[in-house]
């Protein structure tokens, strides 16, 4: 018995519960699984397969029938499933087919017409996977990949008709399906071009891929199973009656003779998509070998039709299909390698601060080598107009105020479930570098100590190089809690360190989450000789704000390269943004000719940059969906499998992983926002702004038409502006009690939070003060007024250029 490296998947054998099914997809996934009860039983390993399955569907009808269902669970509509052994013919819904039973494994298969275009899959397949993973969370979710047609089937033909051959044009006529190809297509560019969706499928959501698809042109690249047409011998035009042609070595059902459902009438047709007994044999092995992790026996239970040496030729191709999977995780089975992660965040970083924006003086080559390779939102948000807020949705996917981080300087509640620590039980390596400023600290940035309550390792992260906020030039910050001075540009010294980690990981054979919040541009910006030589036209505060974008620009090409040259950037997911929109007063603008900038509600003070890259999985465009850091925990869970508990609830992001495909959809769920005594909703193109809590002064914009927020459409748009603003309300309230600590198990708060207060105020600092006194950082600062250095800066980063 040979056990593969990943399992066995299930542990059964004899005397052991049955490994128990639910297929979701056509026709294709009765085929496949036809055999696999007897296969099984053969080998001592008892299994159900159970059909959630309509014929000729695909995923979006079966997600269809899935939302009817979600809105109204007593509409029949939404009940399509049933089982042909109940004699009653009841009926079930999505929900209640997999909450029939406790599901070893739930498959989805796409349909066959459309399993080689990548962008029929999403937004079903979303859809489908998080009810799976809401409704049986112990189920692990397989990709089913289908197989490409036979070698004659009507696809393959080329478009106009007239240049059929008279067997062609017999295939056409005689044909159940009439798929024809816009141009140029075979056997093996079907199969690519599934294989790669499939595929792609999988990397999206860390699931495993049962290769049928694969072992079918394995088999027909065999002697035995290379079929030949059109038979030389048969009249197809005018076929003898119930006879066929030779069709030797198809795996495919073929021609045969069938009874017209409205004339009664026997007719010659053609099916050139559906497996035939050896196909189905062939499917179940690979089904087998897959899910339970052990290659067929050669004693196992084989058709009546097929010979002892074809069905071992069939076990051969589907053992080397499973092999080739294992040997190559990141091309066959992606599903296999869950992505490694990393977020990088600058810090008071405007939209139009980018190359890529054509930004009049900025040069960010490697920021726009990412976007060009990446998934580029065009409208990305911060969590928040200001800093801690928003770190606070990246690692929740939560509003800020559910969390307690109303403003900057706040601490995030160790009630909060944490994205790190959710990731660190799923064996990832941990680490964050940077900016925290989740402590309830404030002031400038200095190391974190080893006995503060809320430093990076109370929030899942094994290793943290931090700093309580921004940092320059040669900064010091806390390894672990331990002070370290450094010397250097502090975005190459972050993503120095995030290396070293990231080279650890791969040395131990560990999935890695790496954080990198850098300290740039936020003032007091000091940027070196060398950054600023391109920008001597510019006033001094420009010149070091601007100067410091172009060392960070640098140490991201320098964590892309590392990653190159450690083997792992192709299966590595990079998310950059920024923490909130830009300062005003610098020259040139920061945001791009938006309105307002930090600490404000309007699109300058929360459109920021946004870039996700990801070779392995991402089709590479730039997008218009509103997106928002708020979604990084529920795409990365997504993506990951995480538990359906790893989030609290409410969860204000939305999973983004159906965009990857290279498809926009309409957004769903509303971005929220609540800042000081004002708010925002942004539901796809219309935003509404609140201007004072509690007091209906909404204003509404369309964002498409009116990037800039110029003309307010109260008036013009009454019912929208009620709709969104009754929604807004309603969220709302649901923060008012979040804020309360209704959303955690204890329905309060927990007492010992710290309140928000400056670090030089702090006992465990006061050792420290006459020697960071000396540093440059810090010089200015009369040691009665110490903790008034975060006032000085942020009076900087909101005053106007001189």
């Amino acid at each position: 018995m040979v056990v593969f490296g990943w399992g066995p998947l299930h542990g059964n054998g004899v005397g052991r519960d049955p490994i128990k099914i639910l297929t979701i997809g056509s026709s294709f996934a009765v085929n496949a699984t036809h055999f696999l009860p007897d296969l099984g039983q053969s080998q001592g390993v008892e299994i159900v397969v159970t059909k959630a399955n309509i014929g000729g569907s695909d995923l979006e009808r079966h997600a269809r029938y899935l939302r009817i269902a979600l809105r109204d669970p007593s509409d029949p509509e939404g009940k399509p499933y049933w089982e042909r052994d109940d004699p009653n013919r009841r009926h079930y819904s999505l929900v209640e087919m997999l909450e029939r039973d406790h599901w070893d494994f739930v498959t989805l298969q796409q349909f066959s017409g459309d399993s080689f275009k990548p962008e029929t899959y999403e937004p079903a397949s979303a859809e489908l996977i998080a009810v799976v993973r809401a409704h049986a969370p112990d189920a692990r979710i397989v990709v089913h990949e289908t197989w490409a047609y036979r070698s004659d089937h009507p696809i393959y033909l080329p478009s106009p008709s007239s240049s059929l051959s008279p067997y062609e044009a017999v295939l056409v006529a005689r044909s159940r399906d009439q798929l024809r190809s816009a141009g140029p297509f075979s056997q093996t560019a079907m199969h690519a071009d599934l294989k790669a969706a499939y595929g792609a499928l999988a990397t999206r959501y860390g699931l495993l891929t049962v290769p049928v698809g694969d072992a079918f042109q394995i088999a027909r690249a065999m002697p035995e199973w290379h079929f030949v047409h059109p038979d030389p011998t048969f009249d197809y035009a005018h076929p003898p009656p119930e006879q066929r042609p030779d069709q030797t070595g198809s795996l495919i059902g073929g021609w045969h003779w069938r009874t017209d459902t409205k004339t009664g009438q026997r007719e010659f047709a053609l099916d050139a998509k559906h497996a035939n007994v050896a196909g189905q044999y062939l499917g179940a092995c690979v089904f087998y070998e897959t899910l339970v992790g052990q290659r067929v026996g050669d004693d196992a239970w084989r058709p009546p039709e097929l010979t002892a040496g074809q069905a071992d030729s069939l076990r051969g191709a589907a053992h080397r299909a499973v092999l080739e999977q294992v040997k190559q995780p990141t091309k066959v089975a992606p599903a296999r390698t869950r992505p490694n992660i990393v977020l990088v965040m600058t810090d008071d970083q405007g939209w139009g601060e980018t190359g890529y924006y054509q930004h009049p003086v900025l040069r960010t080559p490697e920021l726009d080598r990412m976007a060009a390779n990446g998934l580029r939102f065009d409208r990305f948000y911060a969590g928040a107009p200001v800093c801690s807020p928003t770190r606070a949705t990246v690692l929740t996917g939560r509003s800020n105020d559910r969390t307690g981080v109303p403003t900057h300087g706040h601490a995030l509640r160790r009630q909060e479930k944490s994205l790190a620590s959710a990731l660190q039980a799923e064996g990832y390596a941990t680490a964050h570098f940077g900016k925290w400023h989740l402590d309830g600290l404030r002031g400038p940035g200095a190391p974190i100590l080893a006995d503060d309550t809320h430093h990076p390792g109370k929030f899942g992260f094994e290793q943290w190089l931090s700093v309580t906020n921004f940092f320059d030039l040669n900064p010091l910050m806390g390894r672990n809690g331990a002070v370290e001075a450094f010397r250097g540009d502090s975005s190459t010294i972050v993503v120095d360190e995030a290396l070293k980690f990231i080279r650890g990981a791969v040395h131990d054979s560990r999935p890695f989450f790496a954080v990198v919040w850098d300290g740039s541009p936020h003032g007091p910006w000091v940027a070196s000789d060398a950054d600023r030589r391109d920008l001597a036209d510019l006033n001094f505060r420009s010149q070091h704000h601007y100067g410091e974008l172009v060392a960070f620009d640098r140490a991201l090409g320098h964590l892309r390269k590392g990653l190159r040259d450690l083997g792992v950037a192709e299966n590595t997911l990079v998310w950059y943004c920024s923490d909130n929109g830009g300062l005003p007063g610098m020259i040139p603008d920061t945001v791009g000719g938006l309105r307002g900038h930090k600490s404000e509600l309007w699109e300058g003070g929360i459109r920021v940059p946004g870039v996700i890259e990801w070779p392995a999985a991402i089709v590479p465009r730039v997008s218009s969906y509103p997106a928002s850091t708020m979604d990084i925990f529920p795409t990365l869970a997504a993506i990951v499998g995480l538990p359906s508990d790893a989030m609290l609830d409410p969860v204000d992001g939305a999973n983004l992983a159906p965009l990857f495909a290279g498809r926009d959809v309409p957004r769903v769920k509303p971005i929220p926002f609540r800042f000081e005594d004002g708010g925002a909703w942004i539901d796809n193109d219309y935003k509404l702004v609140v201007s004072g809590e509690g007091t209906g002064g909404f204003k509404l914009y369309d964002l498409t038409n009116d990037p800039t927020e110029s003309r307010n459409l109260a008036a013009v748009e009454p019912e929208r502006l009620g709709r969104m603003g009754r929604d807004y309300e309603a969220w709302s309230a649901s923060v008012d009690r979040s804020v309360a600590g209704q959303d955690y198990p204890a329905g309060r708060v927990d007492p010992t939070e710290p309140e928000s207060h400056p670090w030089s105020d702090d006992a465990r600092y006061q050792p420290y003060l006459e020697t960071w006194r000396q540093r440059p950082e810090y010089s200015n600062l009369p040691a009665q007024n110490f903790h008034l250095a975060e006032d000085m800066a942020e009076s900087l980063s909101t005053q106007a250029a001189p």
